[in-house]
């Protein structure tokens, strides 16, 4: 079965490549238009311990009761390959990535679980808002985070942008 990720997902570019050593987090996004979300870190010539990744999830696109969420993780720590590693659960705690080059790591996350810390199933929301944080580690520490919105409510040739 082909996967057409223009017309059958959603490409949300959160991180252009920029070195994080003192911390960074990413615009946030919502999850109106995709059920699943994989957001892919990808780690260059890192020098020094990078520090932890974790998602936060809010109500509003203004970070509004940011919360720091589980997830899962897929880790790829050979210096140029393309392997990942098995399915990692996280806490909120996120985890800290290796200090290798040129690594990258895959968080799944699927929408109904970026609600439940949220609204503990008391409210029904339709979609929630998402951001990636990169804490302060290392001496340069050059990064990419790219989110791929999957199983999409309203596939469409064109979707709308999730940074509003």
């Amino acid at each position: 079965m082909r996967f057409y990720l223009a017309q059958e997902g959603h490409t949300v570019p959160l991180l252009s490549s920029q070195d994080v050593h003192a911390g960074a987090q990413t615009p946030w996004f919502n999850l109106k238009t995709g059920r699943h979300v994989s957001i892919i870190v990808a780690l260059g010539a890192v020098n020094g311990q990078p520090g932890a990744v974790t998602v936060k999830a809010a109500t509003d696109i203004n970070g509004d009761n940011p919360q720091a969420i589980p997830f899962d993780v897929f880790e790829c720590t050979i210096q140029n390959s393309d392997v990942l590693g098995p399915r990692t659960p996280c806490t909120a705690a996120g985890f800290v990535p290796a200090n290798v080059a040129d690594t990258f790591y895959v968080i799944e996350l699927d929408a109904d679980s970026a609600f439940n810390p949220l609204f503990n199933d008391t409210v029904d929301v339709p979609y929630c808002y998402l951001a990636v944080a990169i804490a302060a580690g290392g001496t340069a520490v050059p990064a990419t985070v790219i989110a791929i919105l999957s199983d999409q409510r309203f596939a469409e040739d064109q979707s709308p942008s999730v940074l509003v």
